[in-house]
């Protein structure tokens, strides 16, 4: 598999409701040494970097409750959508931008899954009672005096949480995502009301349908994706009570049988969180592959800073950083093993982290 070299990183400028969108430049971040000689030695400092110049910048609606913007990946491009189902697409290498036909409806934090030319997108906080919060963006093939293009398609909702038919009626909230069976289903962990309401969901990506719910839930957080050349596992950041840490899960064990119940397990966990100074709050954290068994691993951080003498009592100040580290993951005597690379972090002035596609 060819090496991804850029990794787009999109911040939000608060203060003039903008997202700027950046491309990180992840081959510097991997020496070109024996990967072998390297297992067991310690990472090199993290080096304190300038963000990379913006690369283009988004402008949301400037209208109450419609000023926030979502982005997915499919392919090399970003897709950009806003809370008036408006949608674009980016490409970075042709530096050029071109409209897509509406969302059906808007999503609430989506979670989104590219499978070839076909992106997912689920609301992350869908409505039981809602309809339309599922749709993909697909590449029609050109037909005879027709050509192709992408279209969205509204696939049926995911189907209210188990709890709710016992009265429940707390928020929903799906955790995490994964393609599996070779992309023919997506298999979606979510959480209601508190983690002892937790269930995954599978969807039929051919059929259209969705199974009854299993329940257990991914060991993940966002999106696992499956690398086959390493050992035919998924990677991915692992859930909150799994410390989010690096990590890879054999999926394919699991099952949705209820006679015979087998929730997926991790099977590695790499400590890719050790030298982080703690005085930095982990906010979140995104696993990207690169290919040949490299990963870029984006983490973002904040912490309280002292109050200057003008700044209201009640009004916390927050820095905001950035880190980016390149891993790479080698199987060797059957077993595998994790070296991290170089790293650098990013201060975060005036913006927040959104999204690492």
């Amino acid at each position: 598999m060819s090496f991804r070299r850029f990794v787009n990183l999109i911040t939000n400028d608060c203060a003039q409701n903008t997202y700027a969108l950046r491309r990180i430049d992840m081959s510097r971040f991997f020496k070109n040494e024996n990967v072998s000689s390297l297992l067991g030695l310690d990472p090199p400092p993290v080096k304190d970097c300038c963000l990379p110049d913006v690369m283009m910048n988004f402008y949301p609606p400037q209208r109450e409750d419609s000023g926030i913007m979502e982005f997915m990946r499919v392919k090399n491009k970003v897709v950009a959508t806003d809370q008036k189902c408006g949608a674009c697409m980016y490409d970075p290498e042709m530096h050029a931008v071109r409209t897509l036909p509406r969302f059906v409806k808007p999503k609430n934090w989506p979670i989104s899954i590219a499978m070839g030319n076909n992106l997912f997108v689920l609301d992350r906080a869908p409505n039981g009672n809602s309809t339309r919060n599922f749709e993909a963006l697909v590449y029609d093939a050109p037909r005879p005096h027709r050509q192709g293009d992408w279209d969205w398609h509204a696939l049926p909702s995911m189907p209210p949480p188990p709890c709710a038919r016992n009265g429940n009626e707390d928020p929903t909230w799906a955790d995490s995502c994964a393609a599996v069976e070779g992309g023919s289903h997506i298999w979606i962990s979510a959480t209601g009301g508190d983690a002892a309401n937790a269930w995954t969901y599978s969807f039929d990506t051919q059929r259209l349908v969705w199974s009854k719910p299993a329940d257990w839930t991914l060991p993940f957080c966002g999106i696992a994706e499956y690398i086959p050349e390493l050992h035919k596992l998924w990677f991915g950041i692992a859930s909150r009570d799994h410390g989010r840490v690096f990590c890879a899960s054999d999926l394919a064990v699991a099952s949705f049988s209820q006679e015979d119940r087998r929730p997926p397990v991790l099977h590695t966990v790499f400590d890719d969180m050790a030298g982080f100074s703690k005085e930095w709050r982990l906010v979140t954290a995104h696993a990207v592959h690169l290919g040949s068994g490299k990963f870029c691993i984006a983490r973002f951080f904040d912490r309280s800073r002292p109050r200057s003498e003008d700044t209201p009592v009640h009004y916390e100040v927050k820095e905001n950083c950035v880190v980016f580290a390149g891993v790479e993951v080698v199987s060797l005597e059957g077993k595998l093993h994790m070296v991290k690379h170089n790293s650098e972090r990013y201060m975060l002035v005036d913006q927040e982290l959104q999204w690492v596609l």
